[in-house]
């Protein structure tokens, strides 16, 4: 029976590591995520993208569409643009390159690195994350 760790390496191995993002292409795809279906005009319109031309906005989009993290229908004369992955999504992939990249396949310094972040900036939050991770589930539950 494999055990949990090599059961983790290897779905590690597997996967392709998630594209490297920018701050505009993270602006634009934080944009879809609050929207449904979504144009490049329609984004335009947004106060935090604004500033931001129309070209460069459906470049960008063009961009996320061809790393795989937005997808194109089109109605009418209008391309519409959603996610193809929750924020959730897209934190867990880039997890699960930290745990392959740094960690050796080991999610453990990953899980000690976070506590660690969490308790630096709001340590409060840092004991109840602390002590949820040495409460066994079962007493959750």
């Amino acid at each position: 029976m494999k055990t949990f760790r090599s059961n983790l390496s290897s779905w590690l191995k597997r996967s392709a590591p998630t594209p490297t993002l920018g701050p505009r292409e993270l602006d634009v795809l934080d944009a879809l995520w609050q929207h449904d279906a979504v144009t490049a005009q329609q984004l335009h319109g947004i106060e935090k993208l604004q500033h931001v031309s129309l070209n460069t906005i459906q470049s960008t989009l063009e961009r996320l569409r061809g790393k795989g993290l937005a997808e194109r229908t089109k109605q009418g004369r209008a391309f519409y643009y959603r996610p193809t992955l929750t924020r959730a999504e897209l934190i867990s992939r880039v997890l699960k390159d930290l745990a392959r990249d740094i960690g050796q396949g080991d999610l453990a310094p990953i899980i000690s690195g976070f506590a660690e972040f969490v308790a630096a900036d709001d340590p409060e939050m840092g004991k109840e994350l602390l002590k949820l991770l040495d409460t066994p589930r079962r007493e959750r539950d």
